[in-house]
């Protein structure tokens, strides 16, 4: 690192970097065109961002099997499904330009084992279709930059997965380095982690 160059600009060069390699990794993997400000060329169609009506589709019977219940908007899924070609045409013209905002998440409080509750965000019908397409699209790019040893939310890998591959370090090593961030996000610094996440 060059002795004039601040954190922040090392960090924002790092950044640049890793935006590039999960631009080469989605070209290698599918043919997709990524709209990022380094390739963002004007549009001569009419629609800026290629969502297929299919991708819709896939997700809200995904979304349908998951069940789940209603979001801020009161509506459930036999309610969304029953105007269906209506709300995901609605859909996925938001989505394909560019226009869609998510609406505010309805929040219930979960009670914990050990005393107290633990918010929980409930999106609406069309908010988690949304998130479908999108978690559809980003996790084969995605996939291949993570590390082998995260297990959170990761398609094929489990909390078991992660305790057993615990056990068997836990045989190998004879010391145990434990780490616990509960709660770190609610009391952090947002400028502070704006600053060293760069």
């Amino acid at each position: 690192m060059d002795r004039n160059e601040t954190i922040a600009q090392r960090n924002t060069k790092q950044g640049v970097l890793e935006c590039r390699k999960v631009e080469q990794i989605a070209k290698h993997h599918r043919n997709i065109p990524l709209t990022t400000a380094s390739s963002y060329k004007p549009v001569d169609e009419a629609k800026p961002f290629k969502i297929p009506k299919r991708e819709i589709w896939e997700a809200f019977k995904r979304v349908k099997a998951n069940q789940g219940a209603a979001g801020v908007d009161g509506q459930s899924i036999a309610a969304f499904e029953a105007n269906l070609s209506g709300n995901l045409y609605k859909l996925w013209n938001r989505m394909s330009s560019g226009s869609y905002f998510p609406p505010p998440v309805r929040r219930v409080d979960i009670p914990k084992a050990g005393g107290g509750t633990r918010p929980l965000g409930i999106p609406t019908v069309a908010d988690r279709c949304a998130q479908e397409v999108v978690r559809r699209y980003l996790e084969p790019i995605l996939e291949a930059v993570f590390h082998p040893d995260s297990y959170g939310y990761r398609p094929g890998k489990s909390a078991i997965d992660a305790v057993r591959q615990a056990r068997q370090r836990c045989w190998r090593y004879d010391w145990v380095l434990d780490l616990d961030v509960k709660g770190y996000l609610d009391r952090a610094s947002y400028c502070t982690l704006v600053y060293e996440l760069g």
